[in-house]
């Protein structure tokens, strides 16, 4: 999981790329702590609970598909299955939501983090800035019509906006810091669509609607039936 100059997004610029560089590394099952015994014992100490990492990289196969929904991190269940929106409340929540709205829609599920952090924290911009660029090949690879941001890490990420509770259900442009000595020209991204995550509204019951209206718009979009209008707003 390397990356270079081109490949890196605005948010991670200044972040290494790769496992070895993440400091959610040394919880990982298949961590070898003989080549790195001083960083393990330095992030090991700042925990007070035990962590284990089961699944290393969760994710599942990167077919193409119309609509490409990215949460922040895995869940716990997504971290013992290998996949992400495998199961639990979150998981369950999203499945359901999307196979009601969006059945005849190819849709594909991710994550900014590929690893759960201890206590499902909100990933630091070091561990981003390791593991962002595998999303950056994933959306390559899979080549969706629309990104359906579920997360503020993951929004900031792709769009340098935050604000995800404001912004659900508005579309974004995503922006990516590439230096023009490396490309010819920009490259054409998806738009993005913000919107709230599973466990948001699981917590907060009565955004319910606005979840659903979201995934709706996401599947009216990749329908060709929204109409985008100049700037940012409400559509």
């Amino acid at each position: 999981m390397t990356t270079d100059a081109r490949s890196r997004p605005f948010i991670t610029s200044t972040h290494k790329a790769g496992c070895a560089n993440c400091p959610l590394y040394v919880w990982c099952s298949d961590f070898d702590e003989s080549n790195f015994r001083k960083k393990a014992e330095t992030f090991l100490n700042r925990e007070k609970d035990g962590h284990t990492i089961r699944n290393r990289n969760v994710s599942e196969e990167w077919t193409s598909v119309d609509i490409l929904i990215v949460q922040d991190i895995p869940s716990v269940e997504d971290d013992k299955h290998g996949t992400p929106a495998t199961g639990g409340r979150n998981g369950t929540l999203l499945r359901r939501t999307v196979e009601e709205f969006l059945p005849d829609v190819r849709v594909g599920f991710s994550n900014l983090v590929r690893c759960r952090p201890p206590r499902g924290r909100d990933p630091s911009p070091s561990i981003v800035g390791a593991c962002a660029s595998e999303l950056w090949r994933e959306i390559a690879a899979r080549a969706p019509k629309l990104v359906v941001c579920m997360g503020n890490a993951s929004l900031k990420a792709l769009t340098r906006a935050s604000g995800l509770t404001s912004l659900t259900g508005q579309f974004l442009d995503i922006v990516r810091d590439v230096r023009p000595s490396d490309v010819t020209e920009q490259p054409v991204y998806p738009k993005v669509l913000a919107c709230l995550s599973p466990a948001y509204v699981l917590y907060m019951d009565h955004e319910l609607p606005r979840f659903i209206d979201a995934i709706k718009l996401a599947g009216d979009y990749v329908a060709g039936n929204v109409e985008m209008k100049q700037g940012v707003g409400d559509y």
